[in-house]
């Protein structure tokens, strides 16, 4: 009998790794993939409000797709420490993991990233290829010590998260190449924009106020001071976007908004989800454009009740604006074997 008990348990043992590794799977957070980005398109002088939200939200929604997102494979995990080439194509071609001693593979991929961004003639879908180049970019510099199949899952959980705002000297040249790449599209469309020299120089006060010292505590004892500390550092982005030209209206709407999260965040508005598919390219691109289109209409026009009926009813912590509904599948699936199992045993 004792061992039918035991035996409940094993579906559920199983289903641990998955909730494990998917703590490892982001590269950065969303104060760097987001909030940072947003902030460092507007900084350029370059992109305004509504190109910097597509930007910053291709860049996070790398990390929201089962297309693109890191994989959480125990199996490939396995194949990595026994020595043989993981097969994780997300890792490899949307998160900058690679091999030691195959570095030129990153650039190599890099390389494409960017010619995809100059080859692209749709504006829009533009933007949406420069965002998945920049996370990219910045993954480059968070898994750079870190090899395809186990990545940084334990470092993560021991407590040394890459993925945090830890190392001045890394995250200013983060900051760097990300603006570099953003000047650079923006040099292909024609536009005027700042020097990287300025942009960097007013970055660095910011970012001395975003870094920790240390990258992370342990992770399973920790993680909801971890996230404290990444909702400070995005409210602290959203207050450093004031001295941009905010749309007409923005402010006043938002602010007025009895809304913790809204207020957490500053002035930057929550992501939108970008759907991704097999290949990488945005499925929902002409939904998020009129999205864009359909606030921007409401806050040129100060329609309180129109942006929030759009707006306000979605920005959740750590939650993007949703067009389509998506579910991820892991964690109720689990719940599902396990209750089976309990049932069966």
């Amino acid at each position: 009998m004792r061992f039918k008990h035991l035996s409940a348990l094993v579906p559920f043992v199983l289903t641990v790794p998955l909730l494990v590794f998917s703590v490892s799977a982001l590269g950065y957070d969303q104060d760097t993939h987001y909030y940072l980005t947003f902030y460092l398109a507007l900084e350029t002088g370059c992109w305004d409000w509504w190109e910097s939200w597509v930007i910053a939200s291709a860049d996070w929604s790398q990390d929201l797709n089962h297309t693109t997102v890191s994989e959480k494979s125990v199996l490939q995990v396995m194949k990595s420490l026994l020595g043989k080439r993981p097969d994780v194509p997300n890792q490899r071609n949307w998160h900058a993991f690679v091999e030691r001693g195959r570095e030129e593979e990153r650039s190599n991929r890099q390389q494409e990233l960017w010619e995809r961004v100059e080859r692209e003639s749709d504006q829009s879908k533009q933007l949406v290829h420069l965002g998945q180049l920049l996370h990219f970019v910045q993954d480059s510099f968070a898994h750079s010590n870190y090899e395809p199949g186990l990545g940084h899952g334990l470092a993560t959980i021991l407590g040394n998260d890459p993925d945090a705002l830890h190392n001045k000297r890394r995250e200013m040249r983060m900051v760097r190449t990300t603006t570099e790449f953003l000047l650079q599209t923006c040099d292909q469309l024609g536009r005027t924009h700042e020097m990287v020299a300025s942009i960097e120089r007013r970055a660095e006060p910011l970012m001395d106020r975003l870094i920790r010292p240390s990258p992370s505590g342990w992770r399973f004892s920790s993680r909801e001071a971890d996230s404290a500390i990444v909702r400070e550092n995005i409210q602290t982005l959203g207050q450093a976007v004031e001295e941009h030209s905010i749309p007409p209206c923005w402010v006043t709407i938002v602010g007025s908004w009895d809304n913790e999260w809204v207020r957490r965040q500053g002035l930057i508005p929550s992501p939108i989800q970008i759907e991704y598919d097999g290949n990488g390219e945005p499925a929902n691109l002409e939904a998020v454009r009129d999205y864009i289109d359909d606030v921007r209409s409401s806050v040129q026009n100060c329609n309180e009740e129109g942006l929030e009926r759009l707006y306000r009813r979605t920005a959740r912590v750590y939650q993007p604006i949703l067009l389509d509904k998506t579910t991820d599948w892991r964690v109720p699936l689990g719940i599902l074997i396990w209750i089976i199992a309990l049932v069966a045993f």
